[in-house]
């Protein structure tokens, strides 16, 4: 009766001890944004802030690792028993092994170049109908320039083309000298098209800095989204000019500008774009908002 006595408790204590070893995840919790909260050195990639998402059942990711102008985006997240699985365009899958994911805390371990297990707090959105914004001048200028590369829409036209930092180095000093030197009223005129009350169509030319008095901000007063293609054997460079940003949910509006085009219609001269051929290196295109 006794050795019974003494396999019950130790079968007992085997479950306590597993049941307490045991690790907390919750599946769907994953879905959620989330900022790191440790001192993490990472040699690889660097997960510090993570927006995994579940909309009509299309699973995005997007990780921003903040210290330079990349962002990760991959097509699919999902958690499979501890493992947290990323699959990017190029269908190649990722798995990053979990901790712990429960409500507000998301602890991932063992992570590939990091010094410690990855330890992240949940960030809920902005209070509804709450805007929030974010200026080009609360930033440093070596944060302005935002090289995209998920541009789906640009690619099904002209073909995949991602930017080389040195390409976008490129750019920006061609455009920094084209802004400084006002080089804007020198480009040649607008065509516009406008009906007629007779259903014609008049075609007008204007050069609005010259007509309106119109100038942009000062170089460094805007973000800067880069994205490429080629286009009769150049390679074409589109620049956002962007003076601020403002979102009504995601609490991260820098990552933001790394998703996609932010684009603008009206807002005057805290908003703009402009066309570079990088081939011949120099500026095709410049121009800004109306007011409205």
């Amino acid at each position: 009766m006794t050795r019974k006595l003494h396999i019950l408790t130790g079968i007992l204590l085997c479950t306590l001890l597993f049941t307490s070893c045991k690790k907390e995840i919750i599946t769907d919790d994953i879905y959620a944004y989330w900022k790191l909260q440790n001192d993490v050195k990472f040699t690889e990639l660097a997960f510090t802030n993570l927006e995994f998402h579940d909309v009509a059942r299309s699973k995005h990711a997007w990780i921003d690792p903040v210290v330079n102008d990349s962002i990760y985006h991959y097509v699919s997240v999902s958690v499979k028993g501890d493992s947290l699985c990323l699959v990017d365009a190029n269908n190649q899958e990722f798995i990053f092994t979990i901790k712990e994911l429960h409500d507000s805390v998301l602890v991932i371990t063992d992570f590939p170049g990091a010094d410690k297990d990855l330890v992240f707090k949940r960030i809920y959105q902005t209070e509804e109908h709450k805007i929030r914004e974010i200026k080009a001048t609360d930033f440093p200028s070596d944060s302005l320039d935002i090289n995209l590369k998920y541009q789906p829409y640009i690619w099904k036209e002209y073909g995949k083309l991602i930017l080389t930092n040195e390409q976008v180095k490129q750019a920006h000093t061609i455009l920094e000298n084209y802004m400084n030197k006002k080089l804007y009223y020198t480009i040649k005129d607008i065509e516009i098209e406008t009906s007629t009350p007779n259903g014609t169509i008049k075609t007008e030319y204007s050069n609005s800095f010259k007509k309106d008095g119109i100038e942009p901000l000062p170089f460094n007063h805007y973000f800067r989204q880069y994205y490429g293609y080629m286009k009769d054997g150049h390679i074409i460079v589109d620049i956002s000019l962007i003076h601020n940003v403002f979102t009504l949910d995601n609490p991260f509006l820098y990552s933001q500008l790394k998703h996609g085009e932010y684009g603008v219609k009206g807002g005057g001269n805290h908003y703009g774009y402009t066309t570079i051929d990088l081939t011949v290196g120099k500026v095709t295109d410049f121009h800004i908002n109306a007011e409205i």
